[in-house]
């Protein structure tokens, strides 16, 4: 059975000062659950200026946040990283700006010197699963009818776990897909291979522990941990 999880409501003037997140992060031990931060793009939104971004984002990142066409996109994609980018700061005891994020080989970001991260976003939310142990991984999605459904599981996931969203009435076959969707990307991506291995989110003994989060109510997440 899935456990409920609930994220700290990050603010803009959090961005001042996260040593009393980190200090929470720093009492986790390796059984606890990841440390889940969630932001509302609403309330940063005025706080996303030139100035601000080049506090908190590298020149790579400025770059990548320009490329995005929509406004919206390239919001969530800068409170993310500057969500980020304060608490490794602040864990590492760095400027922001200069804490070394790289990439993995299957697309996933880490910190070399920090702690294990990973970052989801949809609609209004940001949120950011964070533990100083053990891999994480967190999906949050803006429930939304998925009428080509089967399509899209067709191609990842095995026919087994079709029939079961199939068992559930035509109504809510498209928000159990979401949850399983969730699900299964939260998993994924705390085991850091993406959709280069998608059975093991379906192996009987299955490498992680999920969590769904508690959310507004027309958005849905899971974070997952190793």
């Amino acid at each position: 059975m899935t456990s409920s999880l609930c994220g700290f409501h990050v603010k803009p003037i959090f961005l001042a000062d996260a040593n009393g997140l980190v200090a929470s992060l720093r009492g986790l031990n390796a059984d606890q659950p990841p440390l889940i931060l969630v932001g509302d793009r609403r309330e940063f939104v005025d706080n996303l200026t030139d100035q601000q971004l080049s506090q908190f984002l590298t020149q790579e990142e400025r770059i990548r946040l320009a490329s995005f066409y929509h406004l919206a996109d390239q919001e969530r994609f800068g409170i993310g990283r500057i969500m980020l980018r304060s608490i490794l700061g602040s864990w590492l005891s760095q400027h922001p700006c200069s804490v070394v994020v790289n990439i993995g080989p299957h697309g996933k970001p880490f910190s070399p010197y920090g702690p294990f991260f990973n970052i989801s976003h949809s609609g209004d939310y940001i949120t950011l699963a964070i533990h100083p142990f053990r891999p994480v991984g967190i999906d949050v999605e803006r429930l939304q009818y998925h009428n080509d459904w089967r399509s899209m599981a067709s191609i990842l996931w095995p026919e087994i776990v079709i029939s079961q969203i199939e068992n559930h009435p035509v109504p809510k076959q498209s928000d159990e897909f979401l949850k399983q969707w969730c699900q299964y990307e939260a998993a994924t991506k705390a085991v850091g291979l993406g959709f280069s291995a998608p059975s093991i989110y379906f192996e009987a003994d299955k490498p992680c522990q999920l969590w769904e989060l508690k959310l507004p109510e027309s958005y849905l997440g899971y974070a997952a941990m190793m």
